[in-house]
């Protein structure tokens, strides 16, 4: 079974731009040899809507994880890093934020 591409969506709302998001992105081009909206057998390179967490931006949607605080110099180990982790599912999300709001 052939493994399905690193499916990396960047930010591209008003706060991650102001942020870098723009040079993040072209890092992951310059990697990858993908413009945005393109994919090949090792990537699916595409733009996000705001994700939420503007502060800690410019953020991004990997394989479903979400990845805070990318840099040019970051952002390839970033996206290995979240691409071999497992997505939480629905219940983990839900004990994770009950966890935070009893805090």
């Amino acid at each position: 079974m052939a493994k399905k591409p690193t499916v990396v969506r960047v930010c591209q709302d008003c706060s991650c731009m102001e942020n870098g998001a723009e040079a993040v992105l072209k890092k992951i081009e310059d990697e990858t040899g993908l413009a945005l909206g393109e994919k090949n057998k090792n990537f699916d390179l595409d733009y996000s809507a705001c994700l939420g967490g503007c502060d800690f931006g410019p953020n991004m949607l990997v394989n479903s994880n979400f990845v805070m605080g990318a840099t040019p110099d970051n952002v390839m180990d970033k996206i290995e890093k979240a691409a071999e982790t497992k997505p939480l599912t629905q219940k983990e999300k839900e004990a994770n934020l009950d966890k935070l709001l009893e805090d």
